[in-house]
């Protein structure tokens, strides 16, 4: 028999979890009771939740660790895009010698590969989104890019989102000011990057009574 092929490892790698519901201030990853469920995603915030806590187990069951590497801070909630890029810039300094990979979860409103993230500053909202709550996903995934982490060169970086489409009550009713220019990302050829999106903008939920479950139905022709 030949040589193993790949070097066996502690962990199976690590996971971040990032769940975007409450858009309004005050935020910073609480539910509070004087919430305003009109600037709320998703309308089940406590279902919501309990899903993503059975998605832990689930991935604790397979062998993954926090980004910390053992603390069970899984889940970070309601984050600005300034905290998300922070987020992607902590894991990059992390040891993941000992890793086969690294997956990062993200629930947020969104669209096309760009996540809206919850307001930084007061006049910041759905109804007005400014440049700042707009993250486009290559912003992220440029911060594990090439020489800037090591320790997860050629190992799969995966990144699932589940992106919401913002009710059209919530929606500017003219041109948003300062709109994002689009540019051309190009991944490098030595960062494995695994994208799984699901964009719930042309798609419609029911709640499916046998399975007690939300479906996803695809109205795009």
């Amino acid at each position: 028999m030949s040589e193993e092929r790949y070097t066996k490892m502690a962990r199976i790698g690590r996971v971040l979890i990032i769940t975007n519901q409450v858009y309004h201030k005050p935020h910073a990853g609480s539910n509070s009771k004087e919430c305003n469920e009109k600037n709320t995603r998703p309308h089940d915030i406590a279902r919501e939740d309990g899903e993503v806590d059975d998605l832990v187990k689930k991935f604790k069951e397979l062998g993954f660790t926090d980004i910390d590497g053992g603390t069970n801070n899984f889940v970070y909630k309601d984050q600005t895009k300034a905290q998300m890029v922070a987020l992607l810039e902590t894991v990059a300094k992390q040891d993941f010698s000992q890793d086969y990979c690294f997956i990062c979860v993200i629930l947020s409103y969104g669209k096309d590969g760009v996540i809206t993230c919850v307001p930084m500053k007061e006049n910041d909202s759905l109804e007005n989104p400014s440049v700042g709550m707009l993250l486009p996903l290559a912003e992220l995934q440029n911060c594990l890019k090439g020489e800037k982490c090591k320790g997860l060169l050629a190992k799969p970086k995966i990144f699932m989102l589940q992106l919401d489409k913002v009710p059209e009550g919530k929606k500017a009713g003219g041109p948003p000011s300062a709109p994002p220019t689009a540019r051309l990302v190009k991944i490098p050829r030595e960062a494995d990057f695994l994208t799984y999106a699901c964009d719930m903008n042309n798609r419609s939920l029911y709640y499916d009574i046998t399975t007690e479950r939300y479906q996803c139905v695809d109205r795009r022709t």
